[in-house]
């Protein structure tokens, strides 16, 4: 067993929220004030208990949100029923590397405190299913620990050089370097927001 699963294995859903409530409601109402505007299909990935995904659900969107972990979605869909959001969310099994929905389906895409459990060498894939399953001109909203330790995003992902710094099994990106990747994918950054405990990178694609 890797050391991430035993670090999942270790941290239930609940305990999980009873840790990450207080910084993932600041972090949700920033990530939603980033979508001012946004309306239509909405992909979000890595939802894990569905904290985000609730504030989420507020807008005018249809949303598809997904995870992983079973036991995570599960505490997601009690949380959605729970809130009356079934009608508009979708709850979805699927690794963020290889994205179970359709290509062009969405007009944004969300990923908070997602980023850091994606390996260096796996970030690619992530951001190629990005862009492909967004419509020209989506938005697309990173949000993640704001810990300025690497600055090395793209040598991280060329030369498979994992640099893990947290607990020995997440890793640590630099948001501005993440923007500047991201346009071999066809984005541009509209803004990089920081906060005392993390970072709310925004993007645009152009076609």
């Amino acid at each position: 067993m890797s050391r991430l699963n035993k670090f999942n294995n270790f941290i239930t859903p609940k305990v999980y929220d009873f840790i990450a409530w207080p910084v993932t409601q600041m972090l949700a109402s920033k990530v939603v004030r980033e979508l001012n505007g946004v309306s239509g299909e909405l992909l979000e990935i890595g939802c894990g208990t569905g904290m985000v995904t609730a504030q989420l659900a507020k807008l005018p969107v249809n949303i598809v949100a997904t995870d992983l972990s079973e036991h995570m979605l599960q505490q997601a869909e009690r949380r959605i029923q729970r809130l009356n959001f079934e009608y508009s969310v979708f709850l979805k099994s699927s690794p963020a590397e290889a994205l179970a929905v359709e290509s062009g389906k969405f007009d944004a895409v969300v990923m908070a405190q997602t980023l850091r459990h994606i390996k260096p060498e796996n970030c690619s894939l992530v951001m190629q299913e990005i862009e492909r399953v967004t419509k020209p001109k989506a938005k697309v909203v990173i949000a993640d620990l704001n810990l300025p330790l690497t600055g090395a995003f793209r040598n991280g992902v060329e030369h498979k050089n994992p640099n893990y710094t947290i607990l020995g099994i997440l890793a640590v990106y630099n948001p501005v370097t993440l923007g500047e990747y991201m346009r071999d994918y066809g984005f541009t950054v509209r803004s990089v927001r920081y906060y005392p405990l993390f970072f709310v990178l925004t993007l645009d694609k152009q076609n």
